[in-house]
Order: structure tokens, then C-alpha cells, then sequence
């Protein structure tokens, strides 16, 4: 499991960082992108590992779709303040908790 939530894990850094390189300076929105990036990337130890595992396993289980979205939904980060997020935590929760709940509802369905 430890294995799991490390390589999710990784595999989100380097994403936040790829995120970060593509940042536009020309972007109205360069430095709020680059201050959410960093927020996101300096709170990521403090995410649940129970989060991180549930969305690894999402993503092993839809062939990288997860981690497909994470990408796209780290650069809009900045874009507005829908899309600033205070930490990585509350970043991945918008898209764990949705898709978790739809799990549950279809488990007790």
C-alpha cells in the first residue's frame, strides 16, 4: 500500500511541476498559477494517505484517467477563484470525494 501511495504520489509532483513549467509569463494569471502550484506542491505531504491511496487505485483501475484529470485540473489552477485551492488536500478532494461517493451510492444501490 505504501508502495501505491508513493508512486501516486510521485507521479502528482512531477505533474505540479510539469504544470508549473508551462505556465505562461505573458498569462494574466502566471504569478496566481505559480503561487497555487506552489501551495499545492508544498502541502502534498499533508494529504491523507487513505485519499491518495483511493485515487491511485482509481487511476490503476481506469487506466490513468485520474491522474489524465489531475493533470488538466492543475493547469487551470490560478485561472480564477474556482480554481485556487488553499492546499493540496482540498485540490484533490474535489475530485476524490465525487467519485467516492458515486462508489458508495452504487455499493448500497
Amino acid at each position: 500500500m505504501i508502495n501505491v501511495i508513493d508512486d501516486f504520489a510521485d507521479q502528482l509532483r512531477d505533474a505540479i511541476a510539469a504544470a508549473a513549467i508551462a505556465v505562461s509569463p505573458a498569462s494574466p494569471c502566471a504569478d496566481a498559477a505559480r503561487d497555487g502550484l506552489a501551495r499545492i506542491a508544498g502541502t502534498l505531504g499533508q494529504v491523507p494517505d487513505v485519499t491518495l491511496y483511493n485515487l491511485a487505485s482509481a487511476d490503476r483501475a481506469t487506466g490513468g484517467i485520474i491522474m489524465m484529470a489531475l493533470k488538466i485540473r492543475l493547469r487551470a489552477v490560478g485561472g480564477g477563484p474556482t480554481l485556487d485551492h488553499p492546499d493540496a488536500a482540498t485540490f484533490l478532494d474535489e475530485l476524490h470525494r465525487p467519485l467516492f461517493d458515486t462508489v458508495r451510492k452504487r455499493r448500497v444501490n
